[in-house]
């Protein structure tokens, strides 16, 4: 029986280097893996990311990108794998 999951992440934005001005790669921290039945999982991700984004959650509507964000902000994925940190190696500039 194939599994899928909801996984929640801490999601940050990390500086990269200097190369072309400067250049900055998401991150992402498990904070929770959920298993879902078949087919639930991106009805079931949709809605944790509503949650997390509106005003006055946890993220409280602030972009990753936003000159507002103080932090990680929590971001829910459908995955066939159980939370695992991305990346697992710095990304180079290319």
């Amino acid at each position: 029986m194939r599994v899928e999951y909801v996984n929640v992440y801490a999601v940050t934005r990390l500086y990269g280097g200097p190369e072309e001005g400067g250049w900055w790669y998401d991150a992402g921290e498990p904070v929770k893996s959920t298993a879902v039945r078949l087919g639930r999982g991106p009805a079931l991700a949709r809605r944790w990311n509503d949650y997390l984004n509106r005003e006055g959650g946890p993220n409280d509507g602030v972009d990753l990108g936003s000159v507002c964000c103080r932090g990680p902000l929590l971001e829910a994925f459908f995955e066939d794998h159980p939370a695992a940190a991305w990346p697992t190696e710095k990304p180079f500039y290319e």
